[in-house]
């Protein structure tokens, strides 16, 4: 007889545990144990719990740890089942309870010789259903030859990802993405778990409140004056937020958001003054004082920021309102104080009357303004371009791929997708799969 010990981890997210009757079948090289359901006694698979033993060595009762919820098992077989390298678990009715979607995070099967095998999980098991896991050791296609069972689950894994993820036109011109509306349209392995719709739910309901309180929520006129901007920041107030608010109008903070922002990616060294925005010595000599442009682009200290792409979009109604999307040039100059210092601006693509070139020399409402404009288009330009399409955009087209085509045993597919490492998954990736190389 040997005896095999079987730890279930079940996540620790809100309604990760069941009430179904879960069952195991260890998958050896030379035989397979027959099935067997993990029972003890008191309640199995609650998240966020830890089995028995570790309960009594730590003196803590059931239910108050943090992590994954481990229960542990002895499963007899009637023979050596060789090396593991599958498992099969089975979730199935129990009594009157309704049905119900269960977490696993990974099993653990310490063989009576000592060794352990780790097969990762972390996905639902929704309903009554049975799984099939691997071990988790990182394998490519070539290091499963001559194993027909692990070569047989790598291709139905494969075949039930692409049946799940397809891929749509986004729009013309743009990166494919996954061909879903809504996160239930995604297969219920990678759909956002309840845990993780309650936080974003708690997080807007957070804002709506503050915002409530704050006399911003559905504020549709103007606003009466500039200090009222610090009520902002009463629920939030941190250094950073006061020092914005003490040196936001002045021109080298403008200039540092450039290089330290949220979309530092923008500046460009200008060796040419561009055409459509005509800059003059006469214009910026307070600033370069006896040097002229030609000197200080040849010096390598003139800068542009150039939002042209933002050029020709349309824009909505707001309140009734047609909005103004300005597409505008910056030029700006890295004094000897090593500040970057705003020269010049331009609000669109064509000088002309209508469209003049904005000086620190004007009025200060003038300057201001038009710096408030270049921060707008920058805004615009972060959100569409820097952070959507060149983050989540491309990133889902390799997500994607990687879904589609590498299985979860895949070493490619785990330096993708794991991310951080845990204490719960020893030697793995504490996300989604693990190597013991």
């Amino acid at each position: 007889m040997a005896m095999y010990k079987v730890s279930v981890a079940t996540g620790d997210m809100i309604l990760a545990g069941t009430y179904s009757s879960i069952s195991i079948t260890l998958v050896g090289e030379r035989s397979e144990s027959a099935k067997q359901r993990l029972d003890k006694l008191g309640r199995d698979f609650v998240p966020g719990a830890v089995s028995s033993g570790t309960l009594v060595r730590r003196g803590i009762r059931k239910g108050f740890c943090h992590g994954q919820g481990v229960d542990e098992y002895e499963v007899p077989c009637e023979r050596d089942l060789g090396p593991i390298v599958l498992i099969r678990l089975h979730k199935e009715p129990y009594l009157f309870f309704p049905k119900d979607n269960w977490f696993c995070s990974y099993v653990r099967v310490k063989a009576p010789r000592g060794e352990t095998y780790h097969f990762p999980s972390y996905q639902w098991l929704e309903g009554y259903c049975s799984l099939n896991l691997r071990e988790g050791t990182a394998r490519t296609i070539e290091d499963d030859a001559g194993r027909p069972s692990l070569l047989e689950h790598r291709k139905k894994e494969l075949a039930k990802r692409q049946e799940s993820y397809g891929w749509k036109n986004y729009a013309p011109g743009w990166p494919r993405c996954v061909d879903a509306h809504t996160t239930d349209d995604l297969h219920s392995n990678s759909k956002y778990s309840l845990s993780k719709t309650a936080f974003f739910a708690m997080r807007t309901l957070k804002s709506e409140i503050e915002l409530r309180l704050k006399g911003f929520s559905n504020l549709a006129e103007s606003w009466e004056s500039l200090d009222d901007l610090r009520k902002i920041f009463w629920f939030h107030k941190t250094p950073v937020t006061e020092y914005v608010m003490d040196h936001w109008m002045d021109d080298d903070f403008f200039g540092y958001q450039f290089l330290n922002g949220v979309n530092p990616v923008l500046l460009r060294k200008c060796t040419q003054i561009p055409k459509n925005f005509p800059v003059t010595d006469e214009m910026v000599i307070g600033i370069l004082g006896k040097s002229t442009l030609e000197e200080e682009l040849k010096k390598g200290t003139i800068f542009i920021a150039d939002y042209k792409i933002l050029e020709d979009i349309p824009t909505c109604k707001l309140n009734g309102k047609h909005q103004y999307l300005a597409a505008p040039i910056c030029l700006l100059y890295l004094n000897s104080e090593e500040q970057m210092m705003p020269m010049a601006i331009q609000l669109s693509q064509t000088h002309s009357l209508e469209s003049p070139i904005f000086l620190p020399t004007d009025r200060k409402w003038d300057w201001t303004l038009a710096k408030i404009w270049v921060r707008m288009a920058n805004f615009h330009v972060h959100e569409v371009i820097t952070h959507l399409l060149e983050a989540h955009f491309h990133c889902e087209v390799y997500a994607m791929a990687t879904l589609r085509q590498l299985p979860m045993c895949h070493p490619i597919y785990k330096v993708i997708v794991c991310r951080r490492r845990g204490p719960a998954c020893p030697g793995s990736c504490a996300l989604i799969g693990g190597s013991r190389r």
